[in-house]
């Protein structure tokens, strides 16, 4: 029964997630979103689940096409929702860089892994795909004395 309570309130987590995001972006669905403010409040409202400290360091632009800050915010989601896992981390830090290409680093200080064991879940597949639709690249470095480093490249259009 332990397990189905935790099942329940991750599943009541991502429902509110989802609403939360849908609200965020459907107003703007055409137009800019600011990707610092959508990933500040993420990360509010995963520190309050979670316990975690978690930092936010943006650099760049932060208006950015609402369709980029909704695969940003899903590529951050899903890396959080591993940490949360699998980890046991107590401290997440997310760095974006917002030049000519869009920079994602989010490294924890958990467990770690053995990268050359590494076998991809549900949720890097999900990130993975995420990051090639926009011609991006994905690295993860990660290590039996803790911690992890997913490292995200996503070249940004110019505007013209």
């Amino acid at each position: 029964t332990t397990h189905l309570k935790k099942t329940k309130e991750q599943v009541n987590t991502l429902i509110k997630q989802v609403r939360e995001l849908s609200q965020a972006v459907s107003s703007s669905l055409l137009t800019a979103v600011d990707l610092k403010d959508l990933i500040t409040g993420m990360l509010r409202q995963f520190q309050r689940q979670s316990g975690m400290e978690l930092t936010l360091s943006f650099e760049g632009e932060s208006t950015v096409p609402s369709a980029l800050a909704l695969t940003v915010y899903r590529i951050v989601e899903a890396q959080l929702d591993n940490i949360r896992q699998h980890a046991s981390a107590s401290q997440v830090q997310v760095n974006i860089h917002a030049f000519s290409s869009l920079f994602i680093s989010i490294k924890d200080n958990g467990r770690g892994f053995d990268a050359s064991r590494f076998r991809k879940g549900i949720g890097l597949n999900k990130i993975l795909s995420q990051v090639e639709s926009l011609q991006g690249r994905v690295e993860i470095t990660s290590g039996t004395k803790g911690g992890c480093e997913l490292l995200t490249t996503i070249p940004l259009k110019p505007t013209g």
